[in-house]
């Protein structure tokens, strides 16, 4: 697979977005009679933005070898993407109707501007608004650049390197207070897993884009984030890219993070044994809300002191005892959130794990708690009464972004090579319904559309159907052999 993980990636794919939707603009000014002057702009602005995303993708590219800054955040990316979005969604009935229908009924559909005069008015200055903020980025990127090429010197930059600011938010969980020997000891003793190994590692996977539509538009979320003591499921299908979400609300949470609200978090994984454990569950919960604050140390501290046995070693500690341990760490803040990824691949133990969460929940009066899994009826039954409902693989964004992205790189080496703009409209549409919110599924049929030679053979491929999940697994594993003999591995 290509690298859609990167700023370069995530532009490249909205280059694509907004050339889609300058082609359906566009085909209303050619085919609706009397098309008002603002459509036109529409149109050409719309245009205009793709030549200026086109630029930035360059740029980019180039940056992204160095360590350099980049001026154009992942939230400005959000709002590019979502104007043209908006703009395609609904222009996409009218067009079918006019693609589909009677050479009449289509004449009567393009007459129908979807847009009121100031609606279409709004989209233009949005747009005119993306263009110049990316304008200023080239600015001001290109010229950051030159001067360290010039200087030869990182001290030219005045601020810290994005990537560093990501690192020491992550790590600030462990650096609030100073620890010595004794107290590392102490840190070990109940850290058996280390759930920060595996939030860089989702971190360096996740797309720039991915999961704004959970953090920045979902009400849902908002609320979970925002209410002094709340609940918040989250399930989804394999492969829809749930750890990237969850890891990417983890740092949404690690933000808010202070000597008065504590972040805790967990990553539950198939292929670890230790980490399906209750008792390192809690351990971990345990010592990581200790960490962020002197009296909550104070109390791990203690708790740890009564494990000694008279032999001088300690004692197992037992998962009600932790519980209660954890509850009293709880009540030293003023607001906790743990997030826990995984909770179904805690194999024999998801029972007993899941009943333990929803009890720090219920007995708790600040915790807000989030759990990622897939929709089992064990889980469902735990959480379904108390806890928000979010279905990651119903939202469709991040995976048309990525195909989009996939689908840009993939031309660049002519391995995909359509040159029927409107066939390569139908691949997209085909893969990101067809997928059903699996970012593999779409990843192997990319690899298996790369190998025809003919867009007649490419079309027979589309026809597969979507894979169900006794298949997906097996799928997984085809695919994985078959994209490592060709670029070297994949994503997901």
């Amino acid at each position: 697979m290509s690298d859609p993980l990167s700023i370069a990636g995530s532009i490249a794919g909205i280059v694509q977005l907004s050339a889609s939707v300058f082609q359906q603009v566009s085909k209303f000014i050619k085919d609706a009679k009397g098309a008002e002057k603002t459509v036109k702009d529409l149109a050409d602005q719309t245009r205009n933005l793709s030549g200026v995303l086109q630029n930035l993708s360059l740029l980019a590219s180039s940056l992204e070898q160095e360590t350099s800054i980049s001026a154009f955040k992942a939230h400005h990316l959000h709002a590019c993407r979502q104007t043209p979005l908006a703009v395609g969604k609904r222009l996409d009935k009218p067009l079918s109707g006019f693609n589909e229908g009677s050479r009449r009924e289509a004449v009567y559909r393009s007459l129908k501007w979807p847009f009121s005069v100031d609606d279409t008015k709004g989209l233009l200055a949005q747009i005119e608004g993306h263009q110049s903020t990316i304008s200023l980025t080239l600015s001001i990127d290109t010229l950051e650049s030159m001067l360290k090429c010039l200087e030869k010197q990182d001290s030219i930059i005045g601020s810290i390197s994005l990537l560093n600011q990501k690192v020491e938010r992550l790590t600030a969980i462990q650096t609030r207070i100073e620890y010595d020997e004794k107290r590392q000891k102490i840190i070990d003793y109940f850290m058996k897993v280390k759930p920060q190994v595996y939030l860089q590692t989702s971190s360096r996977l996740r797309q720039p884009l991915t999961g704004l539509w959970l953090t920045e538009s979902n009400p849902t979320f908002w609320k979970w984030a925002d209410l002094p003591r709340s609940g918040l499921w989250l399930s989804r299908i394999p492969g829809a890219g749930k750890t990237i979400l969850s890891s990417m609300v983890i740092e949404k949470t690690l933000q808010k993070s202070s000597q008065s609200v504590a972040v805790a978090f967990f990553y539950c994984d198939y292929k670890n044994i230790d980490s399906q454990k209750l008792l390192n569950v809690l351990s971990t919960i345990a010592v990581q809300l200790g960490q962020q604050n002197h009296e909550a140390f104070g109390i791990l501290e203690e708790y740890h002191a009564g494990l000694k046995s008279a032999s001088g070693l300690n004692a197992e500690p037992e998962p009600k005892d932790l519980l209660d341990l954890i509850l009293t760490i709880i009540s030293v803040y003023a607001k906790v959130f743990i997030v826990l990824d995984g909770l179904d691949e805690c194999g024999d133990n998801v029972a007993e794990v899941a009943e333990a969460i929803k009890f720090l929940f219920e007995a708790s009066s600040s915790a807000s708690i989030a759990v990622f899994s897939r929709d089992e009826p064990i889980i469902q039954d735990e959480f379904a009464a108390e806890f928000a409902h979010i279905e990651i693989a119903a939202h469709t964004e991040d995976l048309d972004i990525y195909i989009r992205a996939e689908m840009a790189h993939r031309r660049q080496p002519h391995n995909l090579s359509i040159q029927n703009p409107l066939f390569a409209e139908e691949i997209r549409h085909q893969l990101v319904n067809g997928a059903q919110g699996m970012f593999r599924w779409a990843s192997c049929q990319l690899d298996y559309l790369c190998d025809p030679s003919t867009n007649r053979a490419r079309r027979e491929a589309l026809t597969r159907k979507p894979l169900d999940g006794r298949l997906y697994f097996w799928e997984v594993g085809r695919c994985q052999d078959a994209s490592s003999q060709r670029r070297g591995g994949g994503l997901y």
